[in-house]
């Protein structure tokens, strides 16, 4: 499968966009629960870095941003996240750059 074999995004439980520094720029309600036991609000989650709100989360090991180093897809990846409150929890999703001619310029992760 890929990319554009997905059908339209409301069919997938999550939804997270980040830009091409891996800077939050969207994120779906179903996030809403995860915000919460991170213990942030929304305005607080978007425009900061995707690994800035777990304590296990580095550049180097984060599906978003591997993508974004390789521009590779990665498919039903799955993570241990520890946020910076102590919340533990598992997550599985599949991750794909977005393109902008031949430049990355952002990742989605469903």
């Amino acid at each position: 499968m890929s990319f554009t074999e997905l059908n339209h995004l409301s069919d997938y439980d999550n939804v997270l966009v980040v830009d091409a520094n891996g800077i939050t720029i969207f994120y779906d309600l179903a996030d809403l629960h995860i915000l919460k036991h991170l213990g942030l609000k929304p305005e607080e989650f978007l425009r900061k870095s995707v690994t800035s709100f777990y304590k296990n989360l580095s550049i180097e090991d984060s599906t978003l941003m591997t993508v974004l180093r390789t521009g590779k897809p990665l498919w039903n990846a799955e993570q241990e996240l520890t946020s910076n409150n102590g919340f533990t929890y598992t997550s599985r999703s599949s991750t794909f750059p977005i393109h902008n001619g031949t430049s990355i310029v952002g990742a989605i992760e469903l």
